[in-house]
């Protein structure tokens, strides 16, 4: 079992004007909490999502009542066989604004993870997701990611992925 903390901000940019502008950034922080047995893994998640738009877009597009954030509780069971892990799950939003987000979510996908080559020092790597959100009438979401993990001769060592996403 392991408990962990994580946060992350993530920026959208306007590039298309003379000075570049900040458009909106998402801020997370999440406590995860993680078990794994054999081939099966459960992670367990409270994290709070929130989104701010920029000053200057702000001021240009005038939104009304711009707000979004919520906590979401969500958990994640997955299975590995071989150079293959599958996994699926689901989430609930809580206490979201604006209080009319519909709350429920799935998520299921696919990874692989090639044989080691260059010297055991790379490997080939992919996986599909899907998400699908209540919010959005359950259209899925699809993502599909390809490239190569780098690391060294010990697996518990971090890694460098270098990947191309396909949505």
């Amino acid at each position: 079992m392991q408990i962990d903390f994580a946060a992350g901000a993530f920026s959208q940019f306007n590039l298309d004007v003379a000075s570049p502008e900040l458009v909106n950034t998402d801020f997370t922080v999440g406590i995860p909490i993680t078990w794994r047995r054999g081939a099966n893994s459960l992670r367990v998640e409270l994290m709070h999502q929130s989104s701010h738009l920029g000053p200057r877009y702000f001021a240009n597009q005038h939104p009304s009542d711009y707000s979004l954030s919520f906590e979401k509780l969500s958990s994640l069971w997955s299975h590995r066989c071989g150079q293959w892990q599958y996994y699926g799950g689901g989430g609930y939003l809580l206490w979201p604004v604006p209080t009319t987000l519909k709350r429920l979510f799935v998520q299921s996908g696919l990874e692989y993870r090639g044989p080691r080559v260059f010297d055991g020092f790379a490997r080939f790597v992919a996986g599909f997701d899907v998400q699908s959100w209540a919010e959005s009438s359950w259209k899925p979401d699809a993502s599909l990611k390809l490239g190569l993990a780098y690391a060294g001769p010990d697996p518990a060592k971090r890694m460098l992925r270098v990947m191309l996403d396909c949505c």
